[in-house]
């Protein structure tokens, strides 16, 4: 699993209508992912032939946990429009849309 390469990008869609990155999905084939949070990565699948199993590693703080198939109903919503509400930066060092330009420093002199 390579952070910096999710197979997919989980959006949360919030009650007030907002949609903001939740998590990332990596998939692997069965029985070959790599388990970095121990018996909490839980890898699965959602169709009875599937040859891939897929995880998703959420960017708040999960009630189900970081590996959480879900998104842990009612409480896990709550938890994310408190913690996803500000912008995302794109990059380090890159501002996220809609976020105020970075303060430029006087010259010295």
């Amino acid at each position: 699993m390579d952070p910096a390469t999710p197979q997919a990008l989980v959006y949360l869609h919030l009650p007030d209508r907002a949609t903001v990155l939740g998590g990332v999905l990596f998939t692997a084939p069965i029985g070959s992912g790599p388990c970095p949070g121990g018996a909490l990565t839980l890898w699965h699948d959602h169709q009875a032939a599937a040859t891939r199993e897929m995880i998703r590693v959420w960017l708040f703080d999960n009630p189900g946990g970081s590996f959480a198939t879900g998104i842990g109903g009612t409480p896990g919503i709550r938890i994310a429009e408190r913690e996803l509400e500000a912008p995302v930066p794109v990059a380090p060092g890159i501002p996220a849309p809609g976020s105020p330009a970075p303060a430029i420093p006087a010259p010295a002199g």
